[in-house]
């Protein structure tokens, strides 16, 4: 069997809080935000869990921050629209996890997500390196 990989992005695991609420198209509706976790981020979507349900095809806001000057520990903040494209259920941990894609996703912001995930790539090797040669020289 041969498995044919659709994304057109490389997904990374990440956990990090991340918080979504139902889209509305009206920018001064009052909406409310649910906690989640985010568990993997790629440039064009992200895979969440919350023990909240949510309906497939369902376009949703997600907000989250990450990392974009260590020098300084600043933030970016991401507000994006997204659809729900896959969904499970975890009944061990009472859990949904959720598979989301970006929608109208602008380049600079996508370019954003992008550069964080290769920077903490990066630095996850440099990590695996250092703690390799660690344990040959023990």
């Amino acid at each position: 069997m041969e498995v044919v990989e659709r994304r057109n992005f490389f997904r990374v695991p990440v956990v990090l809080p991340v918080k979504y609420s139902q889209f509305t198209p009206n920018p001064n509706a009052d909406t409310s935000f649910n906690r989640a976790s985010m568990l993997d981020l790629s440039g064009g979507g992200m895979l969440f869990e919350t023990p909240r349900m949510i309906q497939m095809n369902d376009s949703i806001v997600v907000r989250f921050s990450l990392p974009y000057n260590e020098k300084n520990n600043a933030l970016q903040t991401f507000h994006l629209q997204a659809s729900v494209i896959r969904s499970s259920y975890e009944d061990d941990k009472n859990i949904y996890n959720y598979g989301v894609e970006f929608i109208n996703i602008a380049s600079r912001v996508q370019d954003r997500i992008i550069k964080f995930l290769f920077d903490l790539q990066i630095a996850v090797q440099k990590n695996k390196s250092a703690e390799c040669k660690l344990k040959q020289a023990e």
